[in-house]
């Protein structure tokens, strides 16, 4: 299953510190694999959208009907609540 990144996300990509990086990157080729056992949930009153949190980063995405993996955000928790109704 391929990850895609929205421009906003590869942008938020960009801003990750150096330190986190590496584990945020990890994370999302990790999401693309069936077997990755990440610790996934919801994000609660906005169905489909899941979240990943990686060293204090969300990872907000849902699962197109092809099965691929489109990654919308990529923001702090502070930030959450800003883009949450931004979502579509």
């Amino acid at each position: 299953m391929p990850v895609r990144l929205d421009p906003l996300a590869e942008a938020d990509l960009d801003r990750v510190s150096r330190p986190d990086f590496a584990r945020v990157r990890h994370a999302l080729a990790a999401l693309g694999t069936a077997a990755a056992g990440l610790d996934v949930a919801p994000l609660e009153g906005h169905e489909p959208w899941q979240v990943l949190v990686v060293e204090g980063h969300w990872i907000v995405f849902r699962t197109l009907p092809e099965g691929d993996q489109y990654v919308a955000r990529i923001v702090t928790r502070r930030e959450l609540a800003r883009i949450v109704e931004d979502l579509r």
